[in-house]
């Protein structure tokens, strides 16, 4: 054939059009066209489909039919409550699987087969190889089992966001029929002429698609965006989008297009170990609270709560920072961040005074807070209103040593000439706290000795202030900038919370070499719209710290690294945008920590590059756990499944075995399907020696879904050593 053939089998009435719909199309009609179109952008060509619900021409004309059901090497199957019960779609099905039988076991011919959802059915209602239906168009809200479809009356829509939804399905659909009908060794299309097998002396490098090339440029950082109720889901998928854009290029974790498990525990596992890997999270507030994981609060709550309790513990081993790796625990919300920035704003109304401001933050720097001061720097390149604008920025807090000449100048009461500088600095601030429109204990009012609260500007009266001449005075500042409450509120509920100085022990555990631990509490970025997005004109106001405290009601108090902001979305995600761009990247970690379950795959015929490869990753203090070797496949077979379900992260090892057998094992690498209780840490392929077209192609079209990175060894000199550098590069790629 010229061209690799995909066949729809797909329930007639599926593609029906509405009626007084002029420019409406059919589901299935839509879905090809644009299937046509991904695939042109991909690479030049495209795929022949066939189709059993065609026009009734095609159906009654059986010679057409068989031909195009028997040539096809691949089956995309229209689930919907109609194709389970259409006796058509379902031989399809037994004649696609018996067309492979003679030469293939049903797991290899299984790869063959995408299941695509129109609308949802009970998994009990489909046979086996659907159990799992990869691209839903569809969302279900399990708090009140609403389904919302992406493809309304003949178009996707009709929200923004769910046309989004829809394209993106699309084009990931796309992508995965590409590379499995190339996986088939099938004709490349006319544009792009297949290769000869090349020699491994002169390995032939074939250029990936554009489209995918650009799609792979990604941010090297990853943001937590919490699962939201259903009444945040337009908004949750615009903030995905924006992040995850080309231009930003963040990784949104968890995916956005995985489920999070029914089961609580299960629930905790996956929310935690997004967290884990990602160096903020963002929350959704909207009325409603989400469905509730068995035996725990809803996710609106759960996912506020975990973020708000988890502490991110970065080991640095002996001299080297090259040795790092992250351990999660979770801790009391008491447990000390890492050193806290701070800026000192205050006027120059004497020598004396100026004298008195550089001790304290000297003494603020000696006891561990990242104190910022004026007198630490001669003359800012980009000038003192533009250096003062970015050091309140980057700032936990901004401390304000009231006097009346400092109280004078914010609020524009200063004698002319005088307190200039302040002035300015004073708008800053005010504009900070109005426009910005972000509740926050950001600014704290300070009083040196014979220092009066009728100093404290009027925009941060009413928040706690600091008197530093007292005995107390300091160490409550200290306590404030190091998350250290004299009295720490311990956690609600069955479990006994312990001490916090117990706590920070059993997490600051040294290891021989100097092993330094430095802990970080991430920030939560809330977002509480004061008019809700989809309100009626006239809708109440609502206020942001009573929506927090909504869903919150034992906890809501704000930390230093938290902010919730009541405007619009357009707002929020520009505020979110400054916030990341501000903030400097996470030192880079190994996404495989030091303690992880790794389990290493491999064939048979790579049994001795497989050795080398498990040598370099000892050399990373990593120890692979491999399947055996010898003995009945079945057994084989049984503990390779126990060691996927436990482990904590993938490596397939491919140097001379043929491809299909790296995808088949890919395509079992889902964490769902293995009834595992959380995601993988990391699933990734490590390409050896020889390289060739073939490695090539499957670097620019991997199965995404099932494998998160390629790594091409393929040049690499093959030592132990040189190995593990390039792998210790690989998995320090992102945080």
């Amino acid at each position: 054939m010229d061209q690799p053939s995909i066949f729809i089998s797909y329930a007639r009435i599926d593609d029906e059009l509405p009626p007084d719909e002029p420019e409406a199309f059919g589901f299935v009609d839509y879905l090809r066209r644009r299937l046509r179109y991904e695939f042109r952008q991909l690479s030049g060509g495209e795929l022949q489909a066939g189709s059993t619900g065609g026009p009734t021409a095609e159906r009654d004309c059986e010679p057409i039919f068989e031909k195009s059901l028997k040539n096809a090497s691949l089956l995309l199957i229209v689930i919907s409550p109609n194709w389970t019960t259409d006796t058509r779609c379902l031989q399809d099905l037994k004649d696609f699987q018996d067309k492979f039988r003679p030469t293939e076991t049903d797991g290899i011919t299984e790869t063959r087969i995408v299941a695509v959802g129109k609308m949802p059915v009970h998994t009990a209602k489909l046979p086996k190889p659907l159990r799992e239906v990869g691209y839903r168009f569809y969302q279900e809200e399990r708090e009140d089992g609403t389904v919302i479809p992406f493809f309304v009356k003949g178009k996707p829509g009709p929200q923004q966001y769910l046309k989004a939804l829809y394209n993106q399905q699309v084009k990931n659909l796309a992508q995965e029929l590409w590379s499995a009908a190339q996986l088939r060794g099938l004709d490349a299309p006319p544009s792009q002429a297949r290769p000869s097998r090349p020699s491994q002396t002169e390995p032939t490098r074939l250029p990936p698609p554009k489209a995918l090339l650009e799609s792979s440029r990604q941010s090297s950082r990853r943001v937590f965006v919490a699962k939201p109720a259903g009444d945040m889901q337009g908004s949750y998928h615009t903030l995905v989008q924006e992040l995850t854009g080309p231009s930003r290029g963040y990784e949104v974790v968890p995916p956005p297009d995985s489920d999070m498990p029914n089961d609580g525990e299960a629930a905790k596992k996956y929310i935690e170990s997004a967290l884990a890997s990602a160096e903020l999270s963002i929350h959704l507030l909207g009325n409603r609270p989400g469905f509730a994981p068995d035996g725990e609060a809803p996710i609106v709550e759960l996912q506020l709560r975990l973020a708000g309790s988890l502490t991110l513990a970065l080991k640095q081993l002996g001299t080297s920072p090259d040795a790092a790796h992250v351990s999660i625990s979770a801790t009391a919300r008491t447990a000390p961040p890492a050193p806290t920035r701070v800026f000192l704003s205050y006027s120059h109304d004497s020598p004396d005074h100026m004298d008195q401001v550089l001790a304290l933050a000297n003494r603020l720097r000696r006891d561990g807070i990242d104190a910022i001061i004026d007198q630490y720097v001669q003359s800012p390149p980009q000038g003192w209103p533009a250096w003062c604008q970015a050091e309140i920025r980057k700032a936990g807090f901004v401390l304000m040593v009231c006097t009346e000449s400092y109280f004078r100048s914010l609020e524009n009461e200063e004698e002319p000439g005088k307190g200039r500088g302040r002035l300015w600095e004073g708008r800053l601030i005010k504009q900070y706290i109005y426009d910005e429109d972000s509740i926050t204990n950001k600014f704290v009012p300070l009083l040196l000795a014979g220092g009066s609260r009728a100093y404290i500007p009027v925009p941060v009266k009413g928040a706690s202030f600091y008197q530093l001449d007292t005995p107390d005075g300091y160490e409550s500042l200290l306590r404030l900038l190091t998350a250290q409450p004299l009295h720490p509120m311990p956690e609600l509920g069955p479990r006994k919370s312990l001490p916090p100085q117990q706590e920070q022990a059993k997490t600051l555990r040294q290891t021989p070499g100097g092993t330094e631990l430095l802990l970080t509490q991430k920030a939560r970025l809330m977002w509480a719209p004061k008019v809700l997005p989809d309100a009626q004109n006239g809708a109440s106001v609502r206020d942001p710290q009573a929506v927090l405290a909504k869903f919150l009601p034992h906890d809501n108090t704000l930390q230093p690294q938290d902010k919730l902001v009541g405007e619009t979305l357009a707002n929020f995600i520009q505020f979110v945008i400054q916030h990341l761009e501000a903030q400097p990247p996470v030192p880079e970690q190994l996404r495989i920590p030091v303690d992880s379950i790794v389990y290493l795959g491999f064939d048979e015929r790579d049994l001795g590059v497989a050795a080398l490869l498990g040598e370099s990753l000892k050399i990373l203090n990593i120890d692979p756990e491999i399947t055996g070797i010898q003995g009945d496949l079945a057994q084989r077979e049984a503990l390779r499944l126990v060691q996927l379900q436990k482990c904590d992260a993938v490596l397939l090892c491919w140097s001379n075995a043929e491809e299909i057998w790296v995808r088949s094992l890919a395509y079992q690498l889902d964490w769902r399907k293995l009834g595992r209780d959380r995601p993988f840490v990391c699933r990734s392929v490590v390409q050896l020696k020889p390289p060739d077209h073939i490695k090539d192609f499957f670097r620019s079209l991997p199965p995404r879904r099932y494998i998160d990175t390629v790594i091409d060894a393929t040049e690499t000199p093959p030592t132990p050593q040189d190995i593990a550098e390039l792998l210790r590069q690989q998995l320090l790629a992102r945080p």
